[in-house]
């Protein structure tokens, strides 16, 4: 894959990948409603910037335990959130 084409993919999410992200296993079913609450909106985000709206509002994680989690510095997860709260705004 060229790297433009992987850079695309990267921020540009598909909701084949969004349908993925949902059936997570360490998503149960308590935080499923939740999830599907929060629909609308993570349609609109790249996957990592989903990562984080999931990790911070649906299990209250801080951005330290979000950047463990998915083997990231914790300035990358912050830099997911500013994204991601830049796109929600615009909505």
């Amino acid at each position: 894959m060229l790297k433009k084409e992987a850079h695309y993919q990267e921020h540009h999410f598909l909701s084949s990948d969004y349908s993925k992200l949902m059936k997570d296993p360490q998503i149960d079913d308590a935080w499923q409603s939740d999830i599907d609450s929060l629909s609308p909106y993570l349609e609109r985000l790249t996957m990592r910037e989903q990562r984080w709206l999931i990790g911070h509002a649906i299990h209250d994680q801080p951005p330290h335990n979000i950047a463990a989690k998915y083997g990231v510095s914790t300035e990358t997860v912050k830099g997911w959130r500013k994204n991601a709260i830049k796109k929600l705004r615009n909505m």
